[in-house]
């Protein structure tokens, strides 16, 4: 269930939010912190999901943003009044490996300010060959959201492949961000069943089947920055499309993955722009 989310969201939230998957690594982010600043700025996005550790980790710990850093980060956030952080953690079904993110991550969370912790369970890292400790995945699920429940003030959410909602989890944290990649492949159509529109309205449909007791869904809708050269459309259209459907299925929020095709290393050079039609989309 969704528990009690309405009020939090909003308190959190107080207008729709643009946002991306912050994929940049700590180097990259404060070698040039004035620069980088400057880009989230005009980039309009207002929350950044930061990649804490690795999917392929065996063990809990913080591999790709260290305690520090993520701090360090936060604090900037909020003094230059850049936007919210989240913090996207790789769990895994063990109990070892929960009880260790138990010990650290609820206190750097509060240091950091973030507002919420997002659980990726797309699969590569939260799947039943690798439970350990627990009687089954839904066992593991239920140990891993009532433990941060009592650990932490963050909002809980949880982060899926559109085809893996991964019930164990996504049913009981506060808002689910499904990952609604609509991306060019060499041959695919522009209104294929899996690309722009189409791709979107399939997430918002699979979402929907997540039970609910109170009538509340929190969504926060995870679309591409990337591939969207489909033929015979701009890549700002494919993008801004593929939002459009969102906010019309509902979508308070929209995230976009990530960072580093917007605004990094990888600038594609029409993501800035699309995002920008979206944020006067949002706003009419």
């Amino acid at each position: 269930m969704f528990s009690g989310f309405a009020d939090r969201y909003l308190d959190v939230f107080d207008t729709p939010r643009l946002g991306c998957w912050y994929d940049a690594t700590p180097s990259q982010t404060f070698k040039d912190w004035d620069a980088t600043a400057k880009k989230m700025r005009s980039s309009r996005l207002e929350d950044y999901a930061v990649e804490v550790n690795r999917q392929t980790d065996k063990d809990w710990g913080f591999t790709k943003w260290k305690a520090g850093d993520l701090i360090r980060f936060g604090d900037l956030l909020e003094e230059e009044d850049l936007g919210k952080l989240t913090l996207m953690v790789w769990p895994r079904p063990t109990r070892d490996f929960i009880d260790q993110m138990l010990l650290t991550l609820p206190e750097i969370a509060k240091k950091c300010g973030a507002v919420a912790i997002e659980f990726d369970v797309e699969g590569g890292n939260w799947q039943e060959k690798y439970l350990e400790g627990f009687d089954d995945i839904e066992d593991a699920g239920r140990y891993l959201v009532e433990s941060f429940r009592k650990a932490t003030d963050c909002l809980l959410g949880a982060s899926f492949h559109t085809g893996r909602i991964n019930r164990s989890v996504s049913e009981l944290v506060d808002y689910v961000a499904p990952q609604a990649y609509s991306t060019y492949d060499e041959g695919d159509e522009y209104d294929g069943r899996y690309e722009v529109v189409n791709m979107q309205i399939r997430a918002w449909k699979k979402v929907m089947e997540i039970e609910d007791e109170d009538g509340k869904r929190f969504i926060i809708v995870g679309l591409a920055a990337y591939r969207q050269k489909y033929p015979g459309h701009s890549p700002l259209d494919a993008m801004f499309a593929a939002a459009d459907a969102a906010i019309e299925l509902g979508a308070a929020h929209l995230r976009w993955w990530s960072w580093k095709h917007i605004m990094g290393h990888r600038d594609n050079g029409y993501a800035e722009e699309a995002i920008a039609c979206v944020y006067d989309r949002f706003r009419e």
